[in-house]
């Protein structure tokens, strides 16, 4: 846990003074109700709030390497990645096994890398995040 706390707190350091880390780590959440005044105290933080939501306005969703995925089947490529589009990050993170993802669709199997899908966070207009190894820190523009 050494390693995020030091991480935790060379990002924040360079935030404003309010902010929000969002995290479904449990031992994050754990570290921090324990040690979250200590981290804000160091890092100049006034109001350092942690959950393991999505605040409001966050949106989610999943990026495909088209040129991967083409590369390897060709025409069937829209089918593919129409599919994933209605994927949540969690399905493709259960189903996904030894690195791969196996869908069926019309009767064929197709197997892709897990490397090929990445989730894509995106802050509401007027904030910024940064990500850290086990989620990510929320802060308005100043």
């Amino acid at each position: 846990m050494i390693p995020v706390i030091i991480e935790l707190s060379v990002l924040l350091s360079k935030t404003p003074k309010q902010v929000t880390l969002v995290t479904k780590d449990e031992g994050v959440l754990s570290m921090l109700e324990e040690q979250g005044s200590l981290i804000a105290k160091h890092t100049g933080i006034t109001h350092l709030r942690a959950q393991a939501f999505d605040p409001e306005g966050v949106r989610r969703g999943l990026r495909v390497d088209y040129e991967k995925v083409e590369e390897q089947y060709g025409k069937d490529t829209p089918i593919i990645i129409g599919k994933i589009a209605t994927l949540s990050a969690e399905s493709v993170k259960k189903n996904t096994k030894e690195g791969i993802i196996m869908l069926t669709l019309n009767g064929k199997e197709y197997a892709l890398e897990s490397s090929w899908i990445e989730e894509r966070v995106e802050a509401p207009e007027g904030f910024t995040k940064i990500q850290f190894s086990k989620g990510y820190i929320l802060f308005k523009e100043e």
